[in-house]
């Protein structure tokens, strides 16, 4: 039941496909991480502006973070995810790799987030996946 955020700024990258991105998105985070494709969801936040490179508008800026629940995934797998959404995002912007980007992972405790009024831990105990 992964949450994916994307913030960008919404005037230098206000072009993208959201509907194509979160599909592919979805994908890799199921093939990846083992998540599940119905639980996934994908918010799209778009910034007025952004500052980096001492203090400049980054009218490109882009980051990507997922919420997972803490201990459910390997190193690996979760190196494994940051790559392939890196190779996705470059499909859809070009020259990416000049900009400010980040992709994270926050694993979150199973008793400190849930789906549909469970907590994470509740629905590992009792077998509640829907």
């Amino acid at each position: 039941m992964p949450l994916i955020a994307i913030s960008r700024n919404k005037k230098g990258l206000a072009h993208l496909d959201e509907q194509a991105l979160s599909k592919e998105l979805i994908t890799v985070t199921h093939k990846s991480l083992s998540k599940s494709l119905n639980q996934t969801v994908i918010n799209f936040l778009n910034l007025d502006s952004c500052h980096g490179n001492n203090g400049a508008i980054d009218a490109s800026y882009l980051s990507v973070d997922i919420k997972i629940t803490k201990n459910t995934n390997s190193e690996s797998e979760k190196g494994d995810w940051i790559k392939c959404v890196w190779e996705i995002l470059r499909k859809y912007i070009p020259n990416i790799e000049k900009n400010i980007n980040y992709i994270s992972i926050t694993e979150v405790e199973s008793n400190a987030w849930g789906y549909n009024g469970l907590t994470q831990l509740k629905r590992a105990t009792t077998g509640d996946k829907k």
